[in-house]
């Protein structure tokens, strides 16, 4: 093996571990960021496996709490009726259930009820910032409340990321080619996608099944990915925030690992 082929192996695991670095980063360290402050604003958008819930949590079980929750016409979103937890997240639990994850998209809205605008953030396992007040308006309009989209799927994200986790660690630790070993770390550098697929298709959700009671009547709709969409007397805008920027990072840097070891690989196949 050559020194160059060598150096190109190492600065692949380099980044591969740069790659677990950035992609641990987007799940716990998000706490910093202002969509955080939300202490007179709170929503029970994070609902976590009860393995990462304490044991004291308050359980929202009767109709009206649930409706509270959801809005009245809950159950047409649930095949099996969801159980609420009602508890400030904090600490180790709620970090590994997801709480503190970076938030990679915003959602901010303009409408005539509330002139300063509103703002929502979303990640991969709740919402932050104005829930409240986007489920109001979306009230009027017939659409869910945001609390149901991706009820249960986002119970499962933590074991996403922990797998994605280990794939890569395998990977870097591993040093060797071959397409299987190549899959372990570019699987997880997809993330970026898998969020945006994620985002779209619950889009599609909430705009295509309208409440026909609702007091403002709305043909079904999909909002744009990116930038502004005009529904009714809202207007919406749509942007990736610094979670996506770090999950695009690890797309980078996983596949340029990728590229490196295939090189040296294809080096040492040639020399050898």
């Amino acid at each position: 093996m050559s020194l160059e082929n060598t150096a190109k192996r190492k600065l692949s695991k380099y980044l591969a571990f740069l790659g677990i670095f950035l992609l641990a980063s987007v799940y716990f360290l998000g706490g910093w960021h202002p969509s955080f402050d939300n202490e007179d604003n709170p929503n029970l958008s994070f609902q976590p496996l009860s393995i990462f819930v304490p044991e004291d949590a308050y359980v929202m079980e009767t109709q009206g709490e649930l409706e509270y929750v959801f809005g009245v016409n809950y159950k047409k979103h649930f095949a099996v009726e969801p159980v609420i937890y009602d508890y400030e997240p904090q600490g180790i639990l709620s970090a590994l259930g997801g709480y503190y994850m970076m938030p990679i998209w915003s959602i901010s809205l303009q409408a005539p009820q509330y002139p300063d605008g509103l703002i929502m953030y979303l990640n991969m396992t709740h919402y932050q910032g104005d829930v409240p007040e986007i489920n109001i308006l979306n009230h009027y309009i017939g659409m869910a409340y945001m609390e149901t989209g991706g009820f249960y799927a986002r119970k499962f994200i933590p074991f996403l990321f922990l797998l994605f986790i280990g794939m890569i660690g395998v990977y870097a630790i591993s040093e060797k080619g071959g397409k299987w070993n190549y899959v372990l770390a570019f699987l997880p550098s997809l993330m970026p996608v898998y969020f945006i697929i994620m985002y779209r298709y619950y889009q599609y959700v909430f705009g295509y099944n309208l409440d026909e009671g609702a007091p403002l009547k709305l043909e079904p709709f999909v909002s744009n990915l990116f930038g502004i969409t005009h529904i009714g007397q809202f207007t919406t805008y749509s942007q990736p925030v610094v979670g996506f920027w770090f999950l695009v990072l690890v797309f980078i840097v996983l596949n340029a690992s990728i590229f490196l070891r295939m090189q040296a690989s294809k080096r040492d196949v040639i020399k050898g």
